[in-house]
């Protein structure tokens, strides 16, 4: 008796191999788009963020033109050789450049303090496709954002108090600053001295102290570079010299304090009691001397305080290397060199 014979056809092994190789390329090729859209978008990320950062350096309202300047040209730069062109309007009007002030809220932030700025921008790119074009996909257009902020570092440790500029800085090296060690200029003795705050002789010590400082005096005490200031008469040295090492809640009695307490030299926090940002100034020989005597400030310098001198006569410490990046603040402000710039989102 014959058996009953299967008549059904197999599939052939080979075609099924070359679907999946069809798909497997596909997925290949689709993935080396997927990657240049990757590459774009973390390209364009990049070039937003040089670009806000270079914008807010040197921005005010008053330096808008020159924001504007400087994302163009950032843009550009970071456009040669790439074989990507990254995008950005900076014209008046376009929502590619938006501008925070004071009382804005900033996303990502928070509202802007007295005298902070922000700036946001947006970059674009449009990435064309190679092997999605077989799905109908062609192109796709990638966008990025970026938001700086500009802002006061510390102004607590700003004290009002003047070093004369040709007092050798080197950094690291113990340095004993001294009040009355001869005319360090015609009528001015010693080579530190002290300054009125804006706000008046009332706010000195408490200035110089730097704890639990009311916003609004800060505020209004924010010092720049070719302001000229004036000395503060009839300075009482037991004052000074517990507000900087006496009390208890005196810069030096704080640093024994947490966060700082372990704190050193070599490595702290920036917003340590010890540091003083000082003005270093350029006295007058005109204006004469006490509560007259006119003192310009030329730049700002950071000492880390290590002793006061009971005598009240000298403080000692060493010169450290405050660096912050965007030290000037537009020319609505002046240069202070202790605004910082950091990028939001």
């Amino acid at each position: 008796m014959w058996a009953k014979r299967d008549n059904r056809r197999h599939g052939s092994l080979v075609g099924i191999v070359a679907v999946a190789l069809v798909a497997v390329v596909g997925a290949v090729a689709l993935s080396f788009d997927l990657g240049r859209v990757v590459s774009a978008a973390q390209r364009t990320q990049d070039v937003a963020d040089s670009a806000v950062l270079a914008a807010v350096q040197t921005f005010s309202t008053d330096a808008l033109g020159e924001a504007r300047w400087r994302v163009d040209t950032t843009v550009s730069a970071n456009n040669l050789g790439t074989g990507l062109t990254v995008t950005c309007s900076t014209a008046e009007g376009s929502s590619d450049f938006i501008l925070y002030n004071v009382g804005d809220t900033v996303p990502s932030y928070g509202t802007l303090g007295t005298y902070d700025q922000a700036v946001t921008v947006y970059t674009h790119a449009n990435v064309p496709f190679f092997f999605a074009t077989a799905l109908g996909l062609h192109e796709t257009d990638v966008t990025r954002r970026a938001t700086a902020v500009m802002t006061a570092v510390i102004s607590t440790n700003i004290i009002p108090m003047w070093v004369s500029e040709t007092t050798p800085y080197n950094y690291g090296q113990y340095r004993e600053l001294l009040m009355a060690d001869g005319p360090h200029y015609p009528g001015i003795p010693g080579n530190f001295g002290w300054l009125t705050p804006k706000t008046g002789t009332d706010d000195f010590y408490t200035l110089i102290k730097g704890y639990n400082v009311p916003q609004s005096i800060l505020d209004a005490n924010i010092m720049s570079i070719g302001e000229t200031m004036y000395g503060e008469p009839g300075v009482k040295v037991g004052l000074w010299t517990g507000s900087l090492a006496k009390d208890d809640d005196s810069r030096l009695k704080r640093a024994l304090w947490a966060p700082w307490v372990n704190d050193t030299f070599d490595n702290h926090r920036k917003d340590n009691p010890r540091i003083l940002i000082i003005p270093i100034c350029e006295y007058q020989p005109d204006s004469g001397g006490g509560a007259n005597a006119a003192f310009v400030i030329k730049k700002f310098g950071a000492f880390w305080l290590e002793d006061v001198a009971t005598s009240g006569k000298s403080i000692t410490g060493r010169f450290i290397q405050y660096v912050v990046p965007g030290a000037a603040h537009g020319t609505g402000y002046g240069e202070t060199g202790l605004w910082t710039t950091f990028l939001a989102n």
